[in-house]
């Protein structure tokens, strides 16, 4: 992902989304939902195919609510830190439009890239982030220096 930024303040939206992820507990949340959803299913269908099933469809639900949850507070981190947030929307435009087929919202573990964008736009109030130079690192980095932008 880091290497689909075009500018700064995409890296710093990507960044702070993670960050929110961390911020808001979700790995620890998600851990104890898989385990405590496991024993259900284990207990209410004993292993099989339906409850294996349903297990991942309910997984998928809690993953797209902690995707969106993680957008709002990247969104509030970015403001925060003086970092324009507009973006995070802007990576997320910028991803669906590269993109050939997304999966229908129930079967994916992230909400759709448009609506993302649509619900965090975000703001241009702020700074890049990062300086010229440490843009520079960052592309060269990732094997981008000198590319067209």
């Amino acid at each position: 992902a880091i290497a689909d930024c075009d500018a700064p303040e995409m890296l710093a939206g990507v960044i702070a989304h993670e960050i929110g992820h961390l911020d808001l507990d979700h790995p620890t949340r998600r851990l104890v939902e898989q385990l405590g959803l496991g024993i259900i299913v284990s207990i209410a269908f004993g292993g099989t195919g339906t409850g294996e099933a349903g297990l991942m469809l309910a997984s998928l639900s809690y993953s797209r609510e902690a995707e969106a949850e993680a957008d709002v507070r990247a969104v509030e981190l970015l403001h925060e830190a003086g970092i324009r947030s507009g973006g995070l929307a802007r990576f997320f435009d910028k991803r669906a439009a590269e993109s050939a087929f997304e999966l229908p919202d129930w079967l994916s573990t992230h909400p759709d890239l448009a609506a993302r964008a649509a619900a965090n736009p975000g703001s241009a109030a702020g700074g890049d982030g990062l300086s010229a130079e440490e843009w520079a690192a960052v592309k060269a980095v990732c094997g981008r220096d000198g590319q067209d932008e």
